[in-house]
């Protein structure tokens, strides 16, 4: 069997179950919560502070790549792009929330 057919099945499993977990695992709190259900301001707190770290964790990584990609002489656009599509989205975001708040 042919290695990128192999990987490609196992990777449609993988996002298959992925899918069936999300549409069928409603009586999980965790699940129902990354579908965007949030019940209440707990629930809230923690898709906030999740979404949080992950946007830190994302901005930690590419500035890291876009140094990497500069030491090694190389061109960093694809990240830096990256970074400005993410301090874009996030400067409009503040904008809109505090006029909203």
């Amino acid at each position: 069997m042919n290695e990128n057919l192999t990987s490609g099945l196992v990777w449609f499993a993988v996002l298959a179950a992925l899918g069936a977990l999300y549409a069928f695992g409603g009586r999980f709190e965790a699940v129902r919560q990354a579908r965007g259900e949030e019940e209440d301001e707990r629930e809230w707190l923690i898709n906030t502070r999740a979404m949080a770290l992950a946007g830190t964790v994302l901005v930690v990584l590419l500035t890291g790549a876009i140094v990497f990609e500069l030491a090694r002489g190389e061109d960093p656009s694809p990240y830096t792009q990256l970074m400005a599509v993410g301090g874009a989205s996030y400067a409009i975001a503040l904008l809109v929330l505090r006029r909203r708040f």
